[in-house]
């Protein structure tokens, strides 16, 4: 169970280290509640085909949706961007549909609360501040029952 929860860190880590990418701007199409689809489809380093959507309020503000396919319809990963950078809410999956994390980063750095998954099961969750893990975390077995606890 360790060394699971090891290896699925780490493919989160490198899916993480490698999913950023460069925005680029095109025409809208069509709108998604605060956002703006547009034409942009952008290949990032893992290869994975990702869409951008425009803030109707900010035009240096995106959310980008990457997805396992290339017809997009199996998500891999939700991020919010400013100027570039991860600013904001985002969620990764596995190529099956599971959650595996969700979080919020601030200036590219992971900040505030974290929670990673297995299956549908909660494994870990903590804070993170200037991308360093902070205060307590936690890891749970699958019934939710916490199995170890660490200060950061």
């Amino acid at each position: 169970m360790k060394r699971l929860i090891s290896n699925l860190k780490f493919a989160l880590i490198l899916f993480i280290l490698f999913s950023c990418n460069n925005v680029n701007n095109n025409s809208t199409t069509e709108s998604s509640d605060s956002y703006l689809k547009t034409d942009s489809i952008v290949i990032n380093e893992m290869d994975l085909k990702c869409r951008l959507y425009r803030s109707k309020n900010d035009s240096s503000t995106y959310m980008r949706e990457c997805y396992w396919d290339s017809l997009l319809t199996k998500i891999a990963s939700s991020h919010i961007l400013r100027n570039g950078e991860y600013n904001g809410s985002c969620k990764y999956w596995t190529p099956q549909g599971d959650l595996v994390s969700t979080g919020y980063y601030s200036e590219n750095k992971k900040s505030g609360k974290w929670i990673f998954y297995i299956g549908k099961n909660k494994s870990e969750e903590g804070e993170y501040k200037n991308g360093e893990r902070f205060g307590e975390w936690k890891e749970f077995d699958s019934t939710g029952k916490v199995i170890k606890s660490s200060t950061y």
